[in-house]
Order: structure tokens, then sequence, then C-alpha cells
């Protein structure tokens, strides 16, 4: 999956597909997740979503405006009190690699690692990778890309 740095949806592969098969390009992981429909808990993920949204505020050329990322935190923080709380005492920093819970819809509880790099030549954009975070795990993303 890629992610723009304002955590838009850029792009999904067949994996990603499988894991989250509501996801769509254009969707915001910080929206779906802090307003409850996202692939993830805000337990989860919401730390590091809310780091990732302050790396990309952080990054901004202050003599530019990001009228797109203003908008996304102005919303979360309006509409979620637990991004709000996180936006406002956040100290987190964005991991590159960790673990997230998953409630698929069809094959149930999934723990997942993740790793995320940059993509070379496209400076707005992170390429997140999945795998299984324990045999059970590998098991059914096995099942589940054969099914694709």
């Amino acid at each position: 999956m890629q992610l723009t740095r304002r955590l838009t949806v850029a792009g999904i592969d067949d994996a990603t597909r499988a894991l989250f098969p509501t996801l769509r390009t254009g969707d915001n992981l910080a929206r779906l997740v802090f307003l409850g429909a996202g692939p993830f808990s805000v337990s989860d993920a919401g730390a590091q979503l809310v780091a990732a949204l302050r790396a990309a505020r952080d990054s901004d050329d202050r003599e530019t405006d990001d009228t797109e990322l203003r908008h996304i935190v102005g919303e979360l923080s309006t509409l979620s009190r637990a991004f709000s709380t996180a936006w406002a005492h956040g100290t987190e920093t964005l991991q590159t690699a960790g673990v997230v819970h998953v409630d698929h819809p069809v094959a149930g509880a999934i723990t997942l690692g993740y790793r995320i790099t940059s993509v070379k030549g496209a400076p707005d954009l992170v390429s997140v990778v999945w795998h299984g975070a324990d045999p059970a795990a590998r098991t059914l993303l096995r099942r589940l890309s054969s099914e694709i």
C-alpha cells in the first residue's frame, strides 16, 4: 500500500486489498481510524497516525501552507476526542515498523507486522508492507492471498 504524507491511500496492492477489502484509493487512514470506520483500532494505531501527521506538519516548509493537512487535523480535532487529545499531548515518535491487530471480516483476528519505507523518487509517498506477526497470521495471510 502507498500512502501520502497526509495518510491518504495512493495505491493498494493485492495483499493489502485481501487484508482490508473495504479500503479504497483516496481514503484517509487517520479519518477512517479516528472516526470509527478504519481497519485498525485507535488503541493500536492512533498514536502512530498522529505521529505521522505531526511529522508531515513538521516537515513542511514554513513558507508553504498545507491546507489539506490543516483541514484533516482540524476535522479530526473537532470530531474525535481521542485524536484531539493525542494531537495536543502526543509525544510519540513515528515508528517505521510495528504491530497492529486487525479484525478481518472473513478470517477474524489477525496480528500483523508492518514496515514503512520511503518511495524512491516520490518524496510525498511511503510504502507500507504487511506481514504476519505470528505463525497463525502467516497462515491466514497465505490463505487470503491465494483467494485474490
